[in-house]
């Protein structure tokens, strides 16, 4: 079975495989210096398990958005420090299993608008590193 969700801009895709429920999802991905939407942020969030794993929401040095998995083996630190270099900001990280991202925590408006604004807050004032609180 595949899902697709339907984007306006089909060149800025890309694919993630969710390898316990074997469906693909197809995502725009969102960038803070074109554009950004809230349907975007919604997509990244529903694309993803919340029971699978940990996430970190990450911005990279061009204003693209990511919403990864830790991995089983990693911790929050470690995922940070073997990947300093590739973002310029991080939000903390979100828990396996308590509703951080998935299919309901994207139906959360007010959750959803929370990232949303800090995601674009945190972008406009220039921040590096570590964010904790948005």
């Amino acid at each position: 079975m595949c899902v697709t969700f339907k984007v306006s801009v089909p060149f800025l895709c890309t694919n993630i495989i969710s390898e316990k429920r074997k469906i693909k999802f197809k995502y725009k991905i969102m960038n803070l210096q074109n554009n950004p939407l809230i349907s975007d942020l919604i997509t990244i969030f529903a694309s993803r398990n919340d029971d699978d794993d940990a996430h970190i929401i990450w911005v990279d040095h061009n204003g693209n958005v990511f919403l990864d998995p830790i991995g089983k083996n990693m911790t929050p630190v470690g995922w940070d420090e073997a990947n300093k270099n590739k973002y310029k900001f991080r939000f903390e990280s979100y828990v396996q299993g308590k509703g951080y991202v998935g299919l309901k925590a994207s139906q959360d408006m007010k959750w959803m608008q929370q990232v949303f604004n800090g995601l674009l807050d945190n972008w406009k004032k220039g921040t590096t590193g570590y964010v904790d609180t948005y």
